[in-house]
């Protein structure tokens, strides 16, 4: 895990603290290391969104994250989770409620993460997300429903 944005006042904190929006924050902060990689920096500029949180995430060969919730993060509740597979592979298994989620490299998706979800990575090669956390917007949720009614 590689903290990019976090809540200002964790800025010198541990990367626990800097990578999770786990609290109500006036002000939200880019880390340093955002500035060593203009692509994402840009990307996330370029979102109509609120962010609050921002990391790389790895999961390695073989590495499992086991079912769990993050209670309240959804977008019923004015909070979003989006993730961006960077790298992935065709034996990573990511599943919100028991349904299989097909992230694809390149492709940003919004996940219900107020609902039980786990990740296996059965494949030979890490898997690296971006994943944003963020207030969830009227624009954010009108292309969430879209998607899900098409």
């Amino acid at each position: 895990m590689l903290a990019l944005r976090c809540a200002a006042k964790h800025q010198h904190s541990h990367a626990i603290l800097q990578s999770f929006a786990i609290e109500d924050s006036e002000e939200w902060q880019d880390l340093p290391l955002l500035d060593q990689a203009p692509s994402l920096k840009n990307l996330l500029q370029q979102l109509p969104l609120s962010i609050k949180s921002v990391r790389l995430m790895r999961l390695d060969s073989g590495a499992l994250i086991k079912p769990h919730r993050d209670h309240g993060l959804c977008l019923e509740r004015g909070e979003a989770r989006l993730h961006l597979p960077l790298q992935t592979n065709p034996e990573l298994r990511f599943y919100v409620a028991d349904q299989l989620v097909p992230m694809q490299e390149g492709e940003l998706w919004y996940i219900n993460a107020d609902q039980p979800h786990w990740v296996e990575n059965k494949g030979a090669l890490a898997r690296i997300n971006l994943v944003i956390d963020c207030e969830a917007n009227d624009w954010l949720k009108e292309q969430v429903y879209a998607r899900s009614a098409g």
